[in-house]
């Protein structure tokens, strides 16, 4: 059990940072069409995380209007 619990996460951890770093080289490869484009990186930066943030309240707001949810 406590195996599983460690080498799952750490499985996904490693990916996350081999996609991070990948990401990091490929936009300092082009470093140019990177500084153009900036902009529309933080508006899909910011727009991920109004996206992720009303996600998280949908289901309590849910939850809230119809009692019968509770559990």
């Amino acid at each position: 059990m406590f195996e599983q619990a460690f080498w799952v996460p750490f499985a996904a951890s490693l990916i996350a940072a081999g996609v991070t770093t990948t990401g990091i080289m490929i936009i300092r490869y082009f470093e140019d069409w990177a500084l153009k484009n900036a902009m529309y990186f933080c508006a899909f930066a910011a727009g991920i995380l109004i996206s992720v943030s009303f996600l998280h309240i949908v289901p309590k707001s849910i939850q809230l209007h119809f009692g019968w949810l509770r559990g």
